[in-house]
C-alpha cells in the first residue's frame, strides 16, 4: 500500500476562500478550447466549495459544449472570481447570487 501511496505522488492543499456567498454561475471559454487551463479552473471551484467531482465534470462539460452553468458555494468577490476564471481562459458571469 505504502509503493501505491508513493507512486501517486504528494497531496496538494487548495487554499480555501473563508467567506462569500454561493451563487449560480455560467462558465463560458474565453477562446480556443485548447487554451483552457482545465486543472487550474478545477483547482479554482474547488478554493470556493465545490466538490472535486462536480468541479471537474463542470469543467470537462465546459469544454466539450462550450458553456457550463454551475451552483458555486463561496463566491468572496464577482470581480475577483472573474479574474481568477479569466487567467484560466474561462469567462464567468453570475446569474443569482445569494447576498449575505
Amino acid at each position: 500500500m505504502k509503493e501505491r501511496a508513493a507512486q501517486q505522488g504528494p497531496v496538494q492543499v487548495i487554499d480555501q476562500v473563508r467567506f462569500g456567498s454561493p451563487a449560480d454561475v455560467v462558465l463560458r471559454t474565453v477562446g480556443s478550447m485548447s487554451k483552457v487551463q482545465t486543472v487550474s479552473a478545477t483547482r479554482e471551484l474547488i478554493r470556493r466549495g465545490v466538490s472535486a467531482q462536480p468541479a471537474m465534470a463542470a469543467v470537462d462539460k465546459m469544454v466539450k459544449h462550450g458553456e457550463v452553468v454551475l451552483a458555486v458555494p463561496l463566491i468572496e468577490s464577482g470581480s475577483i472570481f472573474a479574474a481568477d476564471m479569466r487567467a484560466t481562459e474561462i469567462f464567468s458571469r453570475i446569474i443569482e447570487a445569494e447576498m449575505e
